[in-house]
């Protein structure tokens, strides 16, 4: 993974919707609930990228 996907929303995003598909497939609870929590995660990074988004937009208007 390369610099690129940090400010990139939709690659966590993404990375939340497959690990959300995954944990669905989890038979053992606790590791669902880990998968869950993982994607919860993502969408944290993807909410992170997408504020540095919006905040290099507003610089690069300037």
């Amino acid at each position: 993974m390369g610099y690129k996907y940090l400010n990139d929303p939709k690659h966590w995003r993404d990375r939340a919707e497959e690990t959300r598909l995954k944990a669905e497939k989890c038979w053992e609870e606790e590791s669902k609930q880990r998968m869950l929590r993982i994607a919860n995660e993502y969408d944290r990074l993807a909410d992170h990228a997408a504020d540095r988004a919006r905040l290099d937009a507003t610089l690069a208007a300037k």
